[in-house]
């Protein structure tokens, strides 16, 4: 018998207030066993809790940036166990205001799914799909569906797609398909917001199918309107584009770099060589 579930799987935040990150890192989770963990995002320093992977990063090169703190699966079900609640609930009980949360993953687990990324790849192919998604691209693992992963929008996208087998990310010899969502800056912040609106929100299944909806659909399909169908669909706001902290970081510490190597070459080869990484990097 199918059945759904729905998580928060990765959250990660800024704080302007170092004390406020800090006795969320320390506090929440249990830093008696933590290590360093490598300059990232443009911060000097980093602690790594090593029983569930949250990560407290400081001492950035641009104070405007504040501290961060990011918290994948395993230290979200750590607040989970700590707490009693789940995770999502917990965070917006645990005093992490004021804060700009730059990224959200929400996943929805499907035990005994009758649907893998092979079928929504062949309906996105027929045209069948509503969304303003317009790349995508599998992954394959092995035979039929088992190991594969549909990624659906573009790594630079602030949403993303990804469909894949989590048992056999685990391991596992079952049938559990995960159907994720990933939510980064002004996005991630819109989420975020809409979750702590709901303070009467008995789960987060729901929430999570009306955003899945907003984002990818298939009305024809009765099969996906059975498993993933939404009533409610989410209804996004636009947001004007601003400048992201990472893009500030860049402007200020990075584009001085490329000059520099201008005029030490007399040309802008480096700068070149940067950009077709970058455009390289990014998902066809």
């Amino acid at each position: 018998m199918t059945g759904l579930s729905a998580r928060m799987d990765y959250f990660r935040s800024i704080y302007h207030e170092p004390s406020v990150s800090r006795a969320l890192a320390e506090g929440l989770f249990a830093p008696s066993n933590v290590e360093p963990h490598p300059p990232l995002y443009g911060y000097r320093n980093g602690i790594r809790n090593v029983d569930n992977g949250a990560v407290h990063l400081s001492n950035p090169h641009n104070e405007a940036m504040g501290n961060c703190v990011q918290c994948g699966g395993a230290a979200l079900l750590a607040l989970e166990t700590i707490t009693g609640v789940p995770s999502w609930r917990a965070l917006t009980y645990a005093g992490v205001e004021p804060c700009k949360v730059t990224r959200i993953d929400i996943a929805i687990d499907v035990m005994a799914s009758p649907i893998g990324a092979g079928q929504v790849l062949k309906a996105l192919e027929q045209g069948l799909a509503k969304t303003r998604f317009k790349a995508w691209r599998r992954i394959k693992g092995g035979g039929d569906d088992t190991g594969d992963t549909l990624y659906i929008g573009g790594r630079e996208s602030t949403r993303q797609i990804r469909i894949y087998d989590k048992a056999a990310e685990q391991g596992l010899t079952l049938n559990w398909w995960r159907f994720e969502m990933q939510f980064t800056e002004e996005r991630a912040a819109q989420v975020w917001n809409a979750i702590k609106s709901y303070d009467d929100m008995p789960e987060l299944l729901p929430f999570a199918c009306s955003l899945f909806a907003s984002m990818l659909d298939f009305p024809e399909w009765a099969g996906w309107r059975r498993l993933l169908g939404s009533n409610m669909v989410y209804e996004w706001e636009e947001v004007p584009r601003t400048v992201t902290d990472t893009e500030a970081w860049l402007m200020s510490q990075v584009a001085p770099s490329f000059r520099k190597a201008f005029d030490r070459d007399g040309d802008w080869r480096f700068l070149e060589a940067f950009i077709n990484r970058v455009k390289g990097s990014q998902m066809g």
